[in-house]
């Protein structure tokens, strides 16, 4: 009995989702820069205002801005693998 299983990869699925991941961190980048302006531009005062825009700079836009970088690392990865496995099917 032979077996069917498919070994390899669909190029052209991992070519759309390197697209997607790289679409997805620009719509992040996107979002954070918006983020970005509506607390610098937030008419508040004080201690707790401080504190709201440090922690929004110092943990949440950092860790947003880490997650762009993962997705456009992964997106280029998945694209680099796509090419080398287009490269190889031909052979």
């Amino acid at each position: 009995m032979a077996d069917d299983t498919f070994r390899g990869m669909d190029v052209a699925a991992a070519r759309k989702a390197a697209n997607e991941m790289l679409t997805d961190a620009a719509q992040i980048g996107s979002l954070i820069r918006m983020v970005d302006g509506t607390v610098a531009e937030l008419p508040w005062e004080g201690p707790d205002a401080i504190a709201f825009r440090e922690q929004w700079r110092g943990r949440f836009r950092t860790e947003l801005t880490q997650t762009v970088d993962n997705l456009v690392r992964q997106g280029g990865d998945l694209e680099a693998r796509a090419a080398r496995q287009e490269q190889a099917s031909r052979h």
